[in-house]
């Protein structure tokens, strides 16, 4: 049954991250391993007559899951496999988990049925809802539907500073949500303010892309600029 829970929390964590940062490369295990922290929430929650300390086990748990997520939020972090490798776990659990001390009454046996059968239906939507937003949008990517979804991952620290202005930000996101090895040309007749980028893309299908924006005011061109040039305007192919 773990491996159960293991096994679909990873490969959730995996679709979630291919879905919402697909210009990135990831590896690693780590949302299987959100979906076994999400796995002990839900055994506390079915449990909680037989633990010694339930209260304090599910507050420990809790501050532990929350430091974890947050310090997922900086750069170069797959946080979206963390965060939904997580909710995968605690919620196939309660399909796979059984209670350890089972009361007999018929009402309670028909709660635990109604819970289960509950459990694997938000599963199989879940996943269902997952290939779908992985293969059903097109060109367009999720974090174009859901802007704000992108601060699951990654956030500027502190919370609330001016992205583009480094010297408020500890760090930022603008490396990690642009896409690797984009690169651009800036070319103008009169002035810098009304400029000509053309942006080389790196394509998922191999090679690059060609893209032309303008105008573009580079009188401040710096790799920041650049980078945020290819995130708004490289296609997602």
């Amino acid at each position: 049954r773990v491996g159960f829970v293991y096994g679909l929390s990873g490969l959730y964590g995996a679709m979630a991250s291919a879905t919402f940062a697909r210009q990135l490369l990831s590896v690693g295990a780590s949302g299987a391993v959100f979906g076994l922290i999400g796995s002990t929430l839900c055994d506390i929650l079915l449990n909680w007559d037989v633990q010694s300390n339930p209260c304090c086990a599910f507050v420990r748990l809790i501050l532990l899951t929350t430091l974890e997520l947050l310090f997922g939020t900086v750069p170069m972090v797959d946080n979206f496999a963390h965060a939904f490798g997580f909710a995968m776990g605690f919620v196939s659990s309660m399909l796979f988990l059984d209670r350890l001390r089972k009361r007999p009454q018929c009402i309670a046996t028909f709660s635990r049925r109604l819970f289960r059968f509950i459990a694997a239906c938000a599963v199989v939507i879940a996943f269902a809802a997952g290939v779908i937003a992985l293969y059903g949008l097109g060109d367009r990517g999720a974090i174009e539907i859901c802007p704000q979804c992108a601060m699951i991952s990654c956030s500027s620290f502190p919370w609330g500073c001016e992205s583009w202005d480094s010297s408020t930000c500890w760090w930022t996101c603008d490396t990690m949500q642009a896409p690797l090895g984009c690169s651009g040309n800036a070319t103008w007749t009169v002035s810098r303010v009304e400029a000509s980028v053309q942006l080389s893309c790196p394509s998922r299908m191999g090679g690059m892309v060609q893209v032309v924006v303008t105008p573009v005011d580079v009188s401040r061109w710096d790799e920041r600029h650049l980078l945020k040039l290819c995130k708004e305007n490289c296609p997602v192919h």
